[in-house]
């Protein structure tokens, strides 16, 4: 599946709102952002609002799920926090700080 721009910044649209209902932002990286296009996934950066209001992950792991994110064995463990994830049958790398 070829992943745009246009579909990365329609989906973060949508999104986003939701994230900072609960204090998260997101920003989009990788290739979609700077090629317009990738043939992978889209990667999408989570980030607190302010450090202090940030979700601890399990709560956070259920509130993506609850959004309709199929999660792949998040990694809490793991130093960069890279959640595979599928929404809408779309392949997304949520890059946790």
């Amino acid at each position: 599946m070829k992943y745009t721009l246009e579909l990365a910044v329609s989906i973060i649209t949508e999104i986003e709102p939701k994230f900072a209902s609960v204090g998260c932002h997101l920003g989009l990286t990788g290739s979609c952002l700077y090629r317009d296009r990738s043939d992978k996934d889209i990667d999408i950066i989570v980030f607190p609002h302010k450090d202090d209001e940030q979700l601890p992950e399990d709560e956070l792991c259920v509130f993506i799920r609850g959004l309709g994110f199929e999660l792949k064995d998040p990694n809490f463990n793991y130093p960069k926090r890279v959640w595979v994830s599928y929404f809408r049958e779309h392949r997304i790398d949520l890059f946790i700080l």
